[in-house]
């Protein structure tokens, strides 16, 4: 079975409101999953082939804010 390990990376944030809103947290979700802690703004993440939904949240005094991306993991050995 063919998997890829890759290195997810969160979306810029410009913590903005009083104070500057400092210090963001990231979590993030794969495929509609448990919400995970990142390494900062990274995560290293098994995934199997196909389409990966990640949903980043950066989470500051302020509130948080959430942003999504698309990893496509394609088996190329034939």
């Amino acid at each position: 079975v063919c998997a890829a390990v890759t290195t997810i990376t969160a979306p810029a944030v410009v913590p903005t409101g009083p104070g500057g809103c400092d210090g963001v947290v990231y979590t993030y979700t794969v495929d509609g999953g448990p919400i995970q802690a990142a390494n900062g703004t990274s995560a290293s993440v098994n995934l199997a082939p196909g389409v990966h939904t990640i949903v980043w949240f950066a989470t500051t005094p302020c509130g948080t804010t959430s942003g999504t991306q698309q990893v496509t993991v394609t088996d190329l050995t034939p």
